[in-house]
């Protein structure tokens, strides 16, 4: 949809956006779970959206990097995995996670992520059927990425190029930040050869990297009463693809997908990411029992200050805006096209089945999750009348618009709209409230004006014909929106206290 009506520049910084937020939601997510302080949570937001590895690669042009951003949610999923979820729910959950960040492009990461399930299920045996099945019902999620590739199978020839020369190298890219005017990074043929810097790039700087090593690392992962030392072996086997030329002997196998993966320095930052998270939890649980609290509480005030300096000062290097000053423009549009062959049948047919596939497995695990989940099941259906009422009145206002632009200005059928919106959701909200009533005013008013809002803007502002300037200009459509709000929460209000004071008079 964002494709669709947005130009490509637009379009990529939108889905940055969008992407950025759907991390953010997975680190509360993550908060919430491990208790974090609002210090921890800081700690792990700076180094998880402002860390040298995720900054390079979208500098240097890695759009498709944005899977990496759904990482907290694969990371909750794990550690509730390791806890003893082993329901339809969960495999539901890793799928349809994993689906979403292929679909987003994010290819590498989608493989990087299947290779450290594939090492959980060997290294923690009590998760492997789990993984197993859930790797099927992933492959037939993704069915429709997969199929069509089949065409293209053992036709493509992928060299290895670098991973990390050293331990030491990793500590260099770790507290240092690199330099992209530098050298191109080559190393013995042996090992491969380097792009660029950007592939090194995981910059936390030295304070952060010491935090990363003694919190992530020894406490989180080496320590016995880590609540998540299971992760040792499986992360460092991830580690140790990352190192030298180790992974090219894994795509010399005949393994599909596996064969994609030609930088093996890239895969450090599902490591950074569980480090990092791994670190927050641990160096909660020190504040906790920290003896001096407020002399510690001011130390960590202190590190976090240095921490974020440090981090400003790779992003001032690094930031985005600087790329057409420091790398070269290697790429020309009028050199790409996209030739669309729609006599292929069955290419168009493998997508099509694909696409059946992927929908159909999705549609079972959704049957399978809500049988094994029945305490759910009363919130789903509230929510379900509230969203049902909210999509009518939706309707009914988009027709308005849909059918009032045919005859009349668009400053008119604004007009009637802006009218129509505070009378017709009146009258729905007074059906909702006298025969369900299943929320508050307040839960009422905020889901219908949050349908509304939604789909006009989703909707019909990227396929109504100058949709964007007609929801960016006229503030009539933004006073229709509150209208609705305060419509649906004041009828709330007034009925519920007229069923109070009822209940008062049968009820003295």
């Amino acid at each position: 949809m964002l494709l669709y009506k947005l130009p490509l520049p637009l379009f990529n910084l939108v889905n940055v956006w969008i992407l950025y937020s759907a991390g953010f939601a997975g680190l509360l997510v993550l908060k919430r779970k491990l208790k974090l302080s609002l210090v921890s949570f800081t700690i792990l937001f700076l180094l998880f959206n402002f860390n040298g590895n995720i900054l390079a690669h979208y500098s240097v042009g890695h759009t498709t990097w944005g899977g990496y951003f759904l990482f907290p949610w694969f990371v909750w999923l794990v550690f509730r995995l390791l806890e003893g979820d082993r329901s339809w729910l969960w495999t539901a959950l890793m799928a349809i996670l994993l689906f979403i960040i292929w679909l987003q492009g994010s290819f590498h990461q989608f493989v990087w992520l299947v290779i450290l399930l594939a090492a959980i299920a060997i290294f923690i045996p009590k998760t492997f059927w789990t993984i197993l099945k859930t790797g099927l019902i992933t492959c037939l999620v993704c069915a429709f990425r997969i199929l069509p590739a089949i065409l293209a199978y053992g036709s493509y020839k992928q060299s290895f190029i670098n991973g990390y020369p050293s331990l030491y190298s990793i500590w260099d890219a770790l507290a240092n930040v690199p330099n992209p005017l530098g050298n191109t990074f080559f190393i013995d043929n042996m090992l491969g050869g380097g792009f660029g810097d950007w592939e090194l790039a995981c910059f936390v700087g030295l304070l952060g990297a010491i935090f990363l090593i003694y919190y992530g690392i020894y406490r989180g992962l080496l320590h016995r009463q880590s609540p998540y030392r299971s992760l040792l072996i499986p992360l460092g086997i991830i580690f140790l693809l990352t190192l030298g030329s180790i992974f090219k002997l894994v795509i010399a196998l005949p393994i599909p997908l596996i064969q994609g993966e030609r930088v093996s320095s890239r895969m450090i930052s599902v490591v950074l990411v569980f480090g990092i998270v791994l670190a927050a939890e641990r160096f909660q649980r020190w504040l906790e029992s920290a003896p001096q609290r407020p002399l510690s509480l001011a130390g960590c005030l202190f590190g976090l200050g240095i921490i974020g300096f440090d981090l400003w000062q790779d992003f001032t290097i690094w930031r985005v805006s600087n790329r057409p000053l420091i790398f070269w423009n290697f790429f020309n549009p009028a050199n790409w096209t996209v030739k669309n062959q729609l006599s292929d049948s069955i290419y168009i047919w493998l997508v099509a089945g694909g696409l059946s596939v992927s929908v159909l497995t999705i549609v079972l695990l959704g049957i399978l999750s809500w049988r094994e989940h029945p305490e759910v099941h009363p919130a789903i259906k509230k929510a379900a009348v509230v969203l049902l009422h909210a999509f009518v009145g939706w309707g009914i206002l988009a027709a308005i618009l849909a059918f009032g632009r045919k005859d009349l200005a668009v400053s008119s059928v604004l007009i009637i709209q802006l009218i129509a919106a505070p009378i017709l959701f009146a009258g729905i909200a007074w059906i909702y409230y006298s025969y369900f009533g299943v929320t508050t005013p307040l839960q009422t008013a905020l889901f219908f004006m949050g349908v509304v809002m939604f789909m006009h803007v989703s909707v019909l502002v990227f396929f109504a014909r100058n949709g964007v300037n007609l929801y960016l200009k006229p503030v009539t459509i933004w006073i229709a929106f509150g209208l609705v709000f305060v419509v649906t929460y004041l009828e709330g209000r007034i009925i519920q206290r007229r069923a109070i004071g009822k209940d008062a008079l049968l009820h003295p």
